[in-house]
């Protein structure tokens, strides 16, 4: 009996069988978003672990670069867990409630352009090595990447997303919600429904946070 496999199920709903590590990604997701939002040190573990379960059941249905995005997010949850664990001394950079005074902005036109550009190239360099996997390392990548170009193109606008609001960019939220989007309909076509269902929740979340972004921006403290 293989607990890991997608087809280990232990419920099934008028034909609807979600995988139990489909289940435990959905539950250690949703767990990682309200315990960040409490600044919780928690976080962290379930961070690792949605990362974990993820990479798992995306592997599993050929979605071969969103498995290594999530195996990203669990390294950067260790990271941040261990940085919680061991913070330094007070930032310099921090107000007194240890806030960064780092303000939200927005990107140039020119920086626009060139995010678009590099997401655009790296999805398309993406997506053809990704449809590669199979011949150049077989043993590793048994079956043909699926979707390799919409796989390709949400890591790419993710890993640029993540790094656009580590610097408080405004934009940021609009690449999560594009990102968010299409992975709902990457996810729905291979079949993992549940997976599905939380990015369309976390589309709700970015939409919130695109609204609370820009309204701080426009209404500096």
């Amino acid at each position: 009996m293989n607990f890991f496999s997608v087809e280990f199920f232990i419920f099934d709903i008028g034909g609807w069988k979600p995988s139990l590590m489909e289940i435990l990604g959905v539950v250690s997701g949703l767990l990682t978003v309200y315990l960040t939002s409490r600044e919780r040190l928690s976080s962290w573990p379930w961070g690792m672990a949605n990362g974990f379960f993820f990479a798992v059941v995306l592997f599993q249905v050929q979605l071969y670069w969103d498995t290594a995005l999530n195996v990203f997010y669990l390294v950067a949850s260790a990271a941040g867990w261990w940085l919680w664990l061991h913070p330094a001394k007070q930032d310099p950079t921090q107000d007194s409630r240890g806030r960064g005074r780092l303000g939200i902005s927005r990107v140039t036109t020119t920086q626009r352009w060139i995010i678009l550009a590099v997401i655009f190239v790296t999805t398309l360099l993406g997506g053809l090595v990704g449809s590669q996997f199979h011949l150049w390392m077989p043993g590793i990548f048994p079956q043909p990447a699926a979707l390799p170009y919409p796989d390709s193109f949400t890591t790419a606008a993710s890993l640029g997303a993540f790094f656009l609001q580590l610097r408080k960019k405004w934009e940021s939220w609009v690449i999560w919600i594009l990102v968010d989007v299409v992975t709902v309909a990457v996810f729905y076509t291979r079949g993992i429904y549940l997976m599905a269902w939380v990015y369309g929740v976390f589309a709700l979340v970015a939409v919130k946070g695109l609204l609370h972004w820009h309204k701080a921006w426009k209404n500096p403290q």
